[in-house]
C-alpha cells in the first residue's frame, strides 16, 4: 500500500511541474539596439581651408589718334607701335595661394536624398602683374613702359547643394554664384621728348559661376568633415583709360584692357550641425 501512495504522489508532482514552471518569471533576452542612422536636415556653420590655382589672361588694345603722322601714343611712326603696345600688354598667368572662410548653410534630407543652400565667403588673393620697358619699333629713340595688373582679394560663392547620403556619408556636387573684387589694371608712360604720356584704368565687383563636389562624413550628431572641389569662373572684365599727350593736350587716346580670371579650389572644411 505504501508504494501504490508514493508512486501516486510521484505521479501527480509529474504532471504539476510544468503548470509550477509557467507561473515562474522569464529573464527577458537581451535585444540589440537599433542601429543610428544619421540624418542631415538641420543648419550648419563652419570654417574652410585650401589652395587655389587660379589662371588669369590679359588683352590690351589701343587706337592712333593721329596729328599729322604723330599719334598721341606711340609718338612719331605711332601706325607702327600700336600692335607691340598692345602685345606687351596681353599675356596669360597663373597664381597660386592659401584660402580659407567661414560657411553658412541648411539641408532638407528625405530617404537618401539631401538637398541644401550654401554661402561662403573666403579670403582669395590673386595678384599677377608684368611690366615691359622697351624702345617703340617705330622709334627706336624713344622707350615706353607699359605695366598690365591683375588682383583679387576675397571670393564670396552662394551654391546650391545635391547629394545622396548613406548614413554618415555625404556624396554631393554643387553649384551656383561666385563674387569676387576683380580688378584689371593699365598703365602706359614713354620719354618722348614731346610731352609725358600716361593712363590707368581699374574695375571692381565682378560676378561669375562655380560648379564642384565633394564627400562630407559625420563624426557625431553635430560635427562633420569634408573635402570639396569647386572650379570658379569669374568671366571678363574690362576698363578703359585715356592717355594723354601735353604736345596735343585737346588730345586723347583709348588704352583699354580686358582681364579674365578662373580657378580651380580645393578645400577642407569642419561643420557644425545644430
Amino acid at each position: 500500500m505504501k508504494k501504490v501512495i508514493a508512486g501516486f504522489v510521484a505521479l501527480n508532482a509529474l504532471i504539476a511541474a510544468p503548470a509550477l514552471a509557467a507561473d515562474m518569471p522569464v529573464k527577458a533576452v537581451p535585444q540589440e539596439p537599433a542601429a543610428f542612422t544619421y540624418n542631415w536636415t538641420g543648419l550648419y556653420l563652419g570654417l574652410n581651408a585650401g589652395y587655389s590655382w587660379s589662371s588669369a589672361t590679359t588683352t590690351t588694345t589701343t587706337a592712333c589718334e593721329p596729328v599729322g603722322y604723330y599719334c598721341t601714343i606711340g609718338g612719331p611712326a605711332g601706325l607702327l607701335n600700336l600692335p607691340a603696345i598692345s602685345a606687351d600688354g596681353s599675356g596669360a598667368f597663373h597664381s597660386n595661394a592659401f584660402t580659407g572662410g567661414a560657411q553658412v548653410g541648411y539641408n532638407w534630407q528625405s530617404n537618401n536624398l539631401v538637398l541644401g543652400v550654401e554661402g561662403d565667403i573666403e579670403s582669395y588673393r590673386l595678384k599677377v602683374t608684368t611690366t615691359v620697358a622697351r624702345p617703340y619699333p617705330g622709334n627706336p629713340g624713344v622707350t615706353y613702359v607699359e605695366g598690365t595688373g591683375v588682383s583679387t582679394n576675397w571670393l564670396s560663392t552662394w551654391r546650391i547643394r545635391a547629394g545622396w547620403a548613406n548614413d554618415k556619408v555625404l556624396l554631393y556636387a554643387t553649384g551656383g554664384l561666385a563674387l569676387a573684387d576683380l580688378s584689371v589694371s593699365d598703365t602706359f608712360s614713354d620719354n618722348d621728348a614731346a610731352g609725358a604720356v600716361g593712363g590707368s584704368a581699374t574695375t571692381g565687383l565682378k560676378a561669375g559661376w562655380t560648379a564642384g563636389g565633394g564627400l562630407e562624413y559625420a563624426l557625431s550628431r553635430n560635427w562633420s568633415v569634408r573635402g570639396e572641389y569647386l572650379y570658379v569662373d569669374l568671366g571678363s572684365v574690362s576698363a578703359t583709360s585715356t592717355v594723354t599727350n601735353a604736345t596735343f593736350p585737346g588730345l586723347t587716346n583709348p588704352l583699354s584692357i580686358t582681364g579674365k580670371v578662373t580657378a580651380n579650389i580645393a578645400r577642407a572644411a569642419l561643420n557644425y550641425r545644430f
